[in-house]
């Protein structure tokens, strides 16, 4: 997402990623009993910002990937778990179609709205 947001190829709609930017590799110990976690690689965004958060950034840091403006749709931690629990329902194949359900994907929707307004924009 970082990539095509900053080609300008797509737009970013939800919250804010969670800020995983580095590669560890697990290397075991002589005698098996022990391993070291060391991080060997790190991953910029083309436009050269960070991506990796560190234990000591701030949320006003640059780091993640951001929606773009006006696009930023925050889910509470209820609304994860009726997503958790729809995605749930709908992955397992079953006949007769996916199950009814009541939820609304805030993010799906803000995003299909978008493209409403740029594919149909409404005269000024």
């Amino acid at each position: 997402s970082a990539c095509l947001q900053d080609h300008k190829r797509a737009v970013i709609v939800g919250e804010r990623t969670w800020g995983k930017g580095s590669v560890q590799n697990v290397i075991q110990l002589e005698g098996g009993s022990s391993a070291l976690k060391l991080t060997t690689a790190s991953y910029h965004r083309p436009s050269g910002r960070n991506i990796h958060r560190f234990p000591n950034s701030k949320p006003t840091d640059v780091w993640g990937v951001m929606p773009d403006k006006g696009l930023e749709v925050k889910m509470s931690r209820l609304d994860m778990i009726r997503y958790q629990e729809y995605r749930r329902k709908r992955d397992v194949i079953q006949d007769g179609g996916p199950p009814k359900s009541d939820f609304v994907d805030s993010q799906l929707a803000k995003a299909v709205a978008h493209l409403n307004g740029t594919l149909n924009p409404k005269p000024k």
